[in-house]
């Protein structure tokens, strides 16, 4: 898309038009000269969304194509307040910065410049930046946060986020890496750092004698990796609680693996510049962290992170990375613990989610469901009945806010559903067959959201430290957009093809006919999987 602009050139000439008459002849010369609509080739570059103390927030603009582009009226219209000047444009190649604070930023960047000053700020959070057309068509989204998979070292720890593929989505956290230097480089090409994509690969996190809490760390390169003095950690906030040691383990060959226990990082946790570091103990029974940080010799970030975020977890049972079809870092509870070596399958079940009819047609009476299956052997209690725990804790479904009544059990290879109606009612209205239990309605909320969300099933495990740890069995964190089957609206339902498999894949999901507690075509139950409980975390990891 292009805009023609006039641009008009005086001159003139002097012409006899009689014996002693002159007459100054005024030419203008009219031409037109193309410039290129910011629509097409304004993208945000790099940000500073949580700036730490001296620091500063900002956004650098660049034009990434080849023609001027005219950036008059441009403006935000969500997440902060900022218009174009009019009469600006853009050269190709060229930047444009905007700060929170003129000050600040002369103070941060002496030798840098900026072009303007915003109102509002870019939440700490993750915030939502929309640009528009001075016409208020919107052309740029950029949706970002603060939580993995996002780099870890953008928030708070003073590098800027820098887009890998300015063509790309912007909304991509795998577009984005953090900063090659502190502080970001506002208005300049930032070159990347050479770091090492080292990966935290599996945990154990809740143990009894003789097992003891392990991280293990992989290296996917294929050049050795110098780990040795970099950051471990279980807050994202604060990367220096344990160095690596220096030790010759950890120079990771291609391909290799690293192990740290408990007697690392939380008894030795080691030092920077002489004062030691605090150390860190995992969790066995609440939601927590692992991560990796990249840090030189003096101790100093270097910008690369990668971790993982983990839930309560049955005792010996590890946390590891799993990649479905669709691209996404899983870290869910493992069938077998491979500490040391390549991860195996996910752990799958004793009941897994194997439907979900969130979006109804018109005129259906708006029914939602969820149905549940048993693939396992053995009659499954839906409440806490491990040593020492506390039956009134009953299993509970996050996305629907339900807990499931005291006592109830399900039989082994026996199917439930979960409604948004009342049981009687919806039981009679779908001829639901009676061996499938049915119950309902949802709890404080009233139906699935059409747009997708993530559904999770818990079981609860025995108090620790006067908390009830909630033990992730089954979740689906499904959409109503590719690669997710269409069941949006159309009287279709997402049914799970292999019940054995890892369910949060939208590869093993497709698009049928609601069952109702009866068996779909397509939908299949063989395959069961191995150990008891899934367990997931989300996890994030960027640098070149």
């Amino acid at each position: 898309m292009y805009n023609e602009v006039l641009v008009v050139e005086r001159s003139g000439f002097l012409a006899r038009v009689g014996l002693a008459t002159w007459l100054f002849i005024l030419v203008l010369s009219v031409a037109l000269t193309t410039v290129a609509s910011a629509n097409d080739n304004l993208r945000i570059t790099e940000f500073m969304y949580n700036a730490p103390a001296g620091g500063v927030s900002f956004i650098e603009f660049q034009n990434v194509g080849t023609q001027t582009i005219d950036l008059s009226g441009i403006t935000f219209s969500d997440g902060l307040t900022y218009t174009f000047p009019a009469n600006s444009s853009l050269a190709p190649g060229a930047y444009y910065v905007i700060t929170s604070s003129a000050t600040d930023f002369a103070a941060r960047y002496p030798d840098g410049a900026f072009d303007g000053t915003y109102l509002g700020g870019l939440n700490n959070d993750g915030d939502r930046l929309e640009l528009s057309s001075s016409t208020n068509v919107p052309f740029l989204l950029l949706n970002y946060d603060d939580d993995a998979p996002w780099p870890g070292a953008a928030d708070g720890l003073g590098f800027s986020l820098v887009i890998v593929d300015p063509l790309g989505d912007p909304s991509d956290p795998a577009n984005w890496r953090a900063s090659g230097v502190a502080g970001g480089t506002p208005g300049a090409a930032d070159v990347p750092v050479s770091l090492a994509g080292v990966l935290v690969n599996e945990a154990l996190t809740h143990t009894d004698l003789p097992q003891v809490d392990t991280i293990e760390l992989y290296n996917p390169t294929d050049s050795a990796a110098d780990i040795r003095g970099w950051y471990i950690t279980d807050d994202r906030s604060q990367p220096a609680k344990a160095r690596i040691p220096d030790s010759s383990q950890y120079v990771l060959g291609a391909g290799a693996y690293g192990i740290l226990n408990e007697a690392d990082f939380r008894d030795n946790p080691g030092m920077v510049n002489g004062s030691p570091l605090p150390g860190f103990a995992l969790s066995s029974h609440s939601e927590e962290v692992v991560y990796l940080f990249s840090a030189d010799a003096a101790g100093n970030l270097t910008g690369y992170s990668h971790g993982f975020s983990f839930e309560a977890s049955i005792n010996g049972v590890t946390f590891g990375r799993y990649v479905s079809s669709d691209g996404v870092a899983h870290f869910v509870a493992q069938a077998v613990n491979t500490l040391g070596a390549a991860n195996g399958a996910p752990a799958v079940g004793p009941v897994v989610i194997d439907e979900i009819f969130y979006n109804p047609a018109v005129g259906s009476n708006d029914i939602e469901y969820l149905g549940m299956t048993n693939i396992s052997g053995e009659d499954v209690n839906l409440w806490d009945d491990s040593k020492n725990g506390v039956p009134e804790n009953t299993w509970r479904i996050n996305g629907t806010g339900y807990f499931f009544p005291q006592n109830t059990v399900l039989p082994a290879g026996g199917r439930l559903i979960l409604a948004n109606a009342a049981p009687a009612a919806f039981r009679a209205q779908y001829n639901i067959p009676d061996e499938v239990a049915v119950f309902g309605p949802f709890g404080e909320l009233a139906g699935l959201s059409n747009s997708g969300e993530t559904i999770t099933l818990f079981q609860a495990d025995a108090p620790e430290l006067d908390a009830t740890p909630y033990i992730v069995v089954d979740r689906v964190k499904f959409s109503d957009t590719a690669p997710w089957p269409n069941a949006d609206g159309n009287g279709l339902a997402l049914v799970r093809r292999t019940n054995g498999a890892f369910g949060n894949d939208p590869a093993n999901w497709q698009a049928a006919t609601p069952g109702f507690g009866r068996a779909v075509s397509g939908g299949e139950g063989e395959g069961e999987g191995e150990g008891e409980g899934e367990g997931e975390g989300e996890g994030e990891g960027e640098g070149e």
